[in-house]
């Protein structure tokens, strides 16, 4: 099972995977696997102290009807690991109130999972509580060139969106074991692809050590 939580662009981010995947598979296989996780992809100190299993977590029901999300009963976040492993999916932690008509969008079109609000930012801290530098933010000529880079990705991939929310929050993408742990972790890079191809040698890894 993996989780994301929210980025800069989480639309782009999902459309991103699904042409990379079906990339992945028209072309012949020339990744070198050695069927470990990627060193990238390794926790990191922040991910191995967290107590996820104690995050508070609030699941969303989002009406596309009423145009309406609103949040339901809290639950731990080991009873929500558990209640979304395996054939059930992904799990992606998104705020509420900020950008409510993306969000309904963005579970419509492009995300069908089920979504929780992380109320302790447990899981945001886990993944090293990121945000974009001040060094880039600082730089205008960065930061120009990121968001025309990621403009023209959005443009090739048809996809709409806003600029409303956080933007400067980094996520990222937890990857869980069995057992419910984690076991493998990929820190949000902005203005950057997903890594797809080690997204699916640290799957084929977790999966081997069962």
């Amino acid at each position: 099972m993996a989780t994301c939580s929210r980025g800069v662009y989480p639309p782009a981010v999902i459309a991103s995977v699904q042409k990379q995947l079906k990339e992945l598979q028209e072309e012949e296989q020339d990744h070198d696997d050695d069927g470990g996780v990627p060193d990238s992809f390794k926790l990191q100190p922040a991910m191995q102290i967290a107590r996820l299993d104690d995050a508070v977590m609030f699941k969303l029901d989002i009406d596309p009807v009423h145009a309406r999300v609103r949040e339901l009963n809290a639950t731990r976040g080991a009873e929500m690991i558990s209640n979304h492993s395996g054939a059930h999916g992904s799990i992606c932690f998104v705020e509420t109130g900020v950008d409510d008509d993306g969000l309904l969008e963005f579970n419509e079109k492009y995300f069908t999972f089920p979504i929780y609000r992380d109320q302790t930012w447990t899981f945001y801290e886990a993944l090293g509580n990121r945000k974009i530098g001040l060094s880039l933010l600082w730089n205008p000529f960065s930061v120009f060139s990121i968001m025309c880079e990621t403009y023209q990705r959005i443009r090739e991939k048809k996809i709409d969106g806003n600029m409303k929310g956080d933007g400067i929050i980094q996520g990222g993408i937890i990857f869980f074991g069995r057992d419910g742990q984690p076991k493998a972790a990929y820190q949000e890079e902005t203005g950057v692809d997903l890594r797809i191809r080690d997204i699916i040698a640290t799957l084929n890894a977790i999966r081997k050590e069962g």
